[in-house]
């Protein structure tokens, strides 16, 4: 069937051939009207261009399959809902209209099945006003083609996964992923330039990247599960909020400069997987990170410790800080890291191995305790800043500033840095500890506790400006100044 001009619907229409409309299509009713069945109603006029729209105001269409095909536009003033399959080119004729295409304006078009853009169409799809939902219970294709597509909101919703196709980069000022709603796979890259909710990421594909651009301002992910080595990355300057993050084998990337990533639950990154602050943005891991893979800081960013930090790799030595602030005991990371912060409460901060700083500094806040747990070979070149808080130390020789505590508590024999000047001096342990060269100052007190043997070598002078408690074995061969 060929409609010469308008293809007007008083009412509901079953069809199972084709209906071919050269002009407009047209809601005659005060209400939603359906054209059903197995066939397609096709648009492909090469000389006036299409409205789909009401007679009054802007009561909806339903149809079962449309098409468009030929060189005119097709514009959208009422909404649209495609049951079961939307095609832009239909079989063997493409869509090629080199002015606006399918335009759907500020209307929603809801595509429930199947949709594809046939390869040699070359039209493109004006989606940026309106609203795009893809709500299948079956997997579905998310409209693309080379150039590439902009939504203004890309809804997904339905238990079928959806996943992109092949071809430009999609873009979407805003995504909705209803909960309970079919995976996302990102098989193509996606950009996010305003607002993201994504309730369930699946795998991103090898060399693809599901974006925050610079001008997104958030975005919320529920739970991702990337098994294959594409990239999530916040290049904005937004907060981007990962609950769970369920598996990783690719990267995830803080690339906007003071934006943020935070892993509110247990993320598990293994394998292949990078988790990186390339920015001097902010990653933050409120829980437990768990698996094989890496993390990294190559940029004056700031990574957060909430829990336990277990990687196969730490690259965390070129630049930035790393902050363990846990609300209980935490186990720290021995590896090389720039600049170290502790920060933990309701327990004790306990290396895992020697820590190395070649460059940063090491800062333990008030009310924190670093329990070196004997790894005498750890290293603070760039010096340590203890404000207030308290370093059990085992080994010889550590050079600590700031006015916090330095407990010396080994069993073993070891020497106090020359030179130093330490906030609060406590010793204890049966291991000897040796004032071994000059000169040493303490700014606040110095306790000695029973059982702690503590020599001052002849020719050493040993300043504490606050009170001095000597209840272990102290023998003076140089002198000690108390008070300043």
């Amino acid at each position: 069937m060929s409609v010469a001009q308008d293809y007007t619907l008083n009412g509901n229409v079953v069809n199972n051939g084709t209906i071919r409309v050269r002009r407009n299509i047209i809601n005659n009713t005060t209400g939603m009207v359906t054209v059903s069945g197995t066939g397609v109603v096709r648009l492909d006029r090469t000389i006036n261009n299409h409205l789909i729209r009401s007679t009054t105001l802007t009561y909806p269409i339903t149809f079962s399959n449309l098409s468009m095909t030929q060189t005119m536009t097709v514009t959208l003033q009422v909404d649209v809902t495609v049951t079961n399959s939307l095609t832009i080119g239909d079989a063997s004729n493409p869509y090629t209209n080199a002015g606006t295409g399918f335009s759907i304006g500020a209307r929603t078009l809801t595509i429930s099945n199947l949709s594809s853009y046939l390869a040699t169409s070359t039209a493109p799809l004006t989606f940026s006003g309106g609203t795009v939902i893809f709500n299948g219970a079956a997997a579905q294709l998310i409209l693309n083609n080379a150039a590439g597509v902009t939504y203004g909101t890309l809804s997904l919703s339905g238990a079928g996964a959806k996943s992109v196709t092949t071809g430009g980069t999609v873009t979407a000022a805003t995504v909705t992923q209803t909960i309970g709603s079919g995976q996302l796979l990102v098989t193509e890259n996606v950009d996010v330039t305003g607002t993201g909710s994504f309730d369930n990421i699946g795998a991103i594909s090898a060399a693809k990247k599901l974006r925050l651009t610079a001008a997104a301002t958030s975005g919320s992910v529920t739970s991702m599960n990337n098994s294959s080595t594409g990239t999530f990355e916040n290049a904005s300057n937004g907060t981007a909020t990962i609950t769970t993050l369920a598996g990783n084998t690719g990267t995830i990337n803080q690339s906007g400069a003071t934006g943020t990533i935070t892993f509110t639950n247990a993320a598990a990154n293994t394998g292949t997987g990078i988790i990186t602050n390339t920015s001097t943005g902010t990653v933050t891991f409120a829980n437990n990170l768990t698996g094989t893979g890496t993390v990294s800081q190559t940029a004056n960013g700031i990574i957060n410790v909430g829990g336990s930090f277990t990687q196969s790799t730490y690259t965390l030595a070129t630049a930035g800080t790393v902050v363990y602030n846990g609300t209980a005991a935490q186990s720290v990371i021995g590896t090389n890291y720039y600049n170290l912060t502790i920060a933990t409460t309701g327990g004790n901060a306990t290396a895992s191995a020697a820590i190395t700083l070649t460059t940063g500094n090491l800062v333990i806040n008030s009310g924190s305790t670093l329990d070196m747990a004997g790894f005498t070979t750890s290293l603070f070149n760039g010096g340590l800043n203890n404000n207030l808080g308290t370093i059990k130390w085992s080994g010889n020789n550590v050079y600590v500033k700031g006015t916090g505590t330095t407990e010396f508590y080994s069993a073993a024999v070891g020497n106090v840095a020359a030179g130093a000047n330490y906030g609060i001096l406590l010793f204890s342990g049966t291991g000897m500890k040796t004032f071994a060269v000059s000169p040493v100052t303490a700014t606040g007190t110095m306790t000695v506790n029973s059982g702690a043997p503590v020599t001052v070598n002849n020719g050493v002078t040993v300043q504490v400006n606050g009170s001095t408690l000597l209840s272990g074995n102290v023998t003076n061969n140089g002198v000690v100044n108390v008070g300043p």
